[in-house]
């Protein structure tokens, strides 16, 4: 049975049993406007740049003494490079925690606060890990065992994090390795470049524009290697944004290339796969933080 199969079949037998996850009002990342700080969590600066803070929001699981290391999961929200969503993060982060990994929800530069750009955003996600991993002992984590969950454009900055060597800030310490070590991913943008020309949908047309000459130096597709962190995706065959058929193609080329890179699609799903099939992605991410050790 093929391994993608495999963990969707056990995702599916923890739907019955995990608890109910009333959905979470939203918050969002504003300019001038301070996030409150969920029941919970910690919250710590990353990185300060052009007058920005970047913070990361860390749920503790219960029971940690100091002396332990657990395994860390970060999540990346989405929101085409251009808005930042926090609320399931947080649902997520916290929900991890509780089960014995340190949860942890990022906020990065996007172009409606911050005026940004999607090559701003990759680097953030390498401060990010980075960050994570010079300050493991303190936050008690296992620098080893840190996995990435992103959906859409943070599900790209989590690949662009694991492949490139490229895009990081040149004060930090570059010693310390920023590449997430698992990656389990909703609604990826797995490249930045039309896949076919000829059928560019117009929301893709809109990010092709926004990406500009450069979206080359920021596709995971064009940068894969023997590198890829082991990877599972969950997306919608319905997807008008990132086909379904370029993640197919995405993950058999990393397998082409030595990696583990698997998908799981949904018939009835778009790019809102996170949130149209919630119950399946949280039982999902459950078993495959399991399966690969992150979770007890």
């Amino acid at each position: 049975m093929p391994v993608h199969t495999l963990l969707y079949v056990m995702a599916l037998a923890l739907v019955l049993d995990a608890p109910a996850i009333a959905a979470p009002a939203p918050v969002m990342l504003s300019a001038g406007a301070s996030v409150p700080v969920p029941p919970g969590a910690a919250e710590y600066v990353y990185k300060r740049v052009a007058g920005a803070e970047l913070k990361l929001y860390v749920f503790q699981p219960p029971g940690v003494t100091s002396s332990e290391r657990r395994p860390a999961v970060v999540y990346f929200a989405g929101g085409g490079w251009t808005n930042l969503r926090l609320d399931g993060g947080f649902r997520v982060a916290s929900r991890l925690a509780s089960l014995g990994a340190v949860g942890i929800a990022a906020t990065y530069r996007v172009r409606a606060v911050h005026n940004s750009t999607p090559y701003d955003s990759v680097a953030d996600a390498k401060s990010a890990l980075r960050w994570l991993r010079e300050h493991a002992a303190d936050l008690h984590i296992d620098p080893n065992r840190i996995a990435g969950v992103g959906d859409s454009a943070g599900a790209h900055v989590l690949l662009t994090a694991a492949l490139l060597n490229t895009f990081d800030e040149p004060r930090e310490n570059l010693a310390v390795s920023s590449k997430p070590t698992v990656l389990f991913l909703t609604a990826a943008v797995v490249t930045t470049t039309a896949t076919d020309p000829s059928r560019v949908t117009p929301q893709q047309q809109t990010f092709v524009e926004f990406l500009g000459p450069r979206a080359m130096e920021i596709s995971p597709l064009q940068h894969l290697a023997r590198n890829l962190p082991p990877t599972l995706i969950y997306h919608g065959r319905q997807d008008p944004l990132m086909p379904y058929e370029a993640v197919e193609a995405f993950c058999a080329t990393a397998r082409t290339l030595g990696n583990q890179c698997d998908v799981v699609g949904f018939d009835d799903a778009a790019h809102d796969v996170a949130r149209a099939k919630q119950t399946e992605a949280d039982a999902g991410l459950r078993t495959f933080l399991r399966t690969s050790g992150y979770l007890p």
